[in-house]
């Protein structure tokens, strides 16, 4: 798996008039406040548009030896359902996208 960055190293100026690097020391203190900057290209993907839950849809109950149980309705259910197969599927379409991009190696 390769992943492509664009690294820029910004290495602070030394000042003409000192003497530099003498030892080992004075080279190490030299690079430790060097930082680094990655930038990595975007993995292309849609924006994620939920598929709503629908809670205003009934709940049915029902009463055995007084013990109330409470059952969602068949629309209840539908839009729980359709609601969870939008969520699978856009993850699927993100993991394509990651794949695609060279961020993972395996997608499903």
């Amino acid at each position: 798996m390769a992943l492509t960055a664009q690294l820029a190293l910004v290495v602070p100026a030394l000042p003409d008039a000192d003497f530099w690097f003498i030892n080992a020391a004075s080279w190490s203190n030299y690079w430790q406040g060097i930082q680094m900057t990655a930038n990595f290209a975007a993995a292309a993907n849609a924006k994620y548009v939920p598929s709503p839950f629908d809670p205003t849809t009934d709940i049915d109950n029902f009463n055995v030896d007084g013990v109330d149980y409470f059952v969602p309705s068949l629309a209840r259910f539908a839009s729980l359902q359709a609601q969870v197969a939008a969520l699978d599927a856009a993850f699927q379409d993100m993991r394509t996208a990651m794949k695609t991009a060279g961020y993972i190696q395996e997608s499903q």
